[in-house]
This record gives C-alpha cells, sequence and structure tokens, in this order.
C-alpha cells in the first residue's frame, strides 16, 4: 500500500514535474512542429518550383521546334536566372550551346557551356559540357585548349567520347602518333 500516492501527493508530484519539465517539453513540441512544419513547406516549394521550370523548359522546346530562337533563348535565360537550381536551366543551357554552334557563335555557345560547368546541378551534364567545349575549342583551331578542357573529365564512362576529341586534337596539332593513339583507345 505504501507505493501507492494520495491525490494531494499525485497533485504535488505533478506541479514538481510540471516546474522541472513542462517549459523544455513546450519548447521541444514547438520545435519539432516547427521542425516539420517548416521541411513540409520547403519540400513544396521545390517541388512547385520544379515544376515551373518544367512548364517553361517545355516551351523553350517547342519554340525550339519552331524555330523561334529567340524566344527559345529568352525561355533558357528565364531558366537559368530563376530557376538554376534545377536540371531544366541545364538542359536549357546545352540546347542553347547547341544551337549557337549550329549559327557558328562559338563564344555564345562557350559562354552557356561555361555555365552548365560552373552552375550545373548534375555531374553528369558538366562532363558533357567539358567535352563539347572542347569541340568548339577544335573548330577554333584552339587544340591545345581542348585537351586542356578534355583532361578535366574525370568520369571514366566517358572514356570514349574523349578519346574520340582528343584524336581530333592531335590531328590538328599535327601529332598523328598520338592521334591514332587516341582513335585506337
Amino acid at each position: 500500500m505504501a507505493d501507492y500516492l494520495t491525490e494531494a501527493e499525485q497533485i504535488a508530484l505533478l506541479k514538481r514535474i510540471w516546474k522541472e519539465y513542462g517549459i523544455p517539453a513546450i519548447v521541444g513540441i514547438v520545435i519539432a512542429a516547427t521542425i516539420v512544419f517548416g521541411w513540409r513547406y520547403y519540400n513544396q516549394y521545390r517541388a512547385e518550383k520544379a515544376e515551373v521550370a518544367s512548364l517553361i523548359y517545355a516551351h523553350l522546346m517547342v519554340d525550339e521546334l519552331n524555330n523561334q530562337t529567340e524566344d527559345a533563348l529568352k525561355q533558357a535565360t528565364l531558366l537559368q536566372e530563376k530557376y538554376s537550381s534545377t536540371p531544366y536551366a541545364t538542359l536549357s543551357s546545352l540546347l542553347v550551346a547547341q544551337q549557337d554552334v549550329s549559327l557558328k557563335k562559338y563564344d555564345d555557345a562557350q559562354a552557356q557551356l561555361q555555365w552548365v560547368i560552373s552552375h550545373g546541378v548534375a555531374d553528369a551534364f558538366k562532363q558533357v559540357a567539358r567535352i563539347r567545349s572542347a569541340k568548339i575549342y577544335i573548330q577554333e583551331n584552339q587544340a591545345t585548349k581542348a585537351l586542356t578542357m578534355l583532361s578535366s573529365v574525370k568520369e571514366p564512362s566517358y572514356q570514349g567520347f574523349i578519346s574520340l576529341v582528343e584524336g581530333d586534337a592531335y590531328v590538328q596539332l599535327n601529332q598523328t602518333d598520338k592521334a591514332r593513339e587516341a582513335y585506337q583507345r
């Protein structure tokens, strides 16, 4: 019977527990609730941002198919400025760079590819941008710069592309032995 507390003792125990742990418990609950709601808000914000970026990218693709290059460039610029954390900004930059190369605007293409290298969201996109940049350097008869750019590509799965572009650079430098070796790799 000594293990049972009277009603007055129970109330006194609850008051003492509340006095010791009440405020920290409430603060802990408030912090936990804030973290949960903040995390949900952040995820919802990111999803909405990605959805808007997706729509802009779709519009860019339609502009590209309709040969409306100015409108496509505006969409790409918008993606780079406001949605740079999405893969759509990176993809749009690669697309605009490809468009610039076809128009022989090599400096503009290099600027787009440099943006991808600096701000791209995935390492694979950055590697592709480096390889494409090296190809442009070869087009501009700057084989040494192309080889320097290729040396920064670290992904082994791109070795075939790297070797092909290296071979082209060595041909341009009249180093046929190194070119043959690169093409055979």
